[in-house]
């Protein structure tokens, strides 16, 4: 979850401890995208302050600010020029699990979000 306190000019980025590390990274990544992309949704506590949190809604990936929010994870963790190029260089079995998980492991990210990264810049002939 994302908090945005207007009234403390404060930014708290909470995952949870319990997630992979590498899941915990893209939350980070992801929810650092809506703090620079989206202004936040307001609820109200106490005080008036902005929040976003990770809900149903998001997890389908159908709302516009969640993908982009997590487009702007992938760029950030997995940079396009950076895996064309390992790409490129190794020119790694798409079918093979193990190749693809050592691109994972070297980007600290999850086996899925490395195949759908890799999907994009291919789809995209980002070459």
């Amino acid at each position: 979850m994302l908090i945005r306190d207007d009234a403390e000019r404060g930014i708290v980025i909470g995952v949870n401890s319990l997630h992979h590390p590498n899941r915990q990274r893209f939350t980070i990544a992801h929810e650092c995208g809506h703090l620079l992309l989206h202004k936040g949704k307001r609820s109200f506590v106490d005080r008036s302050f902005r929040i976003d949190r990770r809900d149903e809604v998001s997890s389908q990936a159908t709302d516009a600010e969640e993908i982009e929010a997590n487009r702007f994870a992938a760029e950030l963790l997995m940079p396009h020029q950076m895996i064309k190029e390992d790409l490129m260089a190794r020119r790694p079995d798409i079918e093979d699990e193990d190749e693809l998980r050592e691109l994972a492991d070297k980007y600290g990210v999850s086996l899925q979000a490395m195949m759908l990264r890799i999907r994009t810049v291919v789809e995209n002939a980002w070459f």
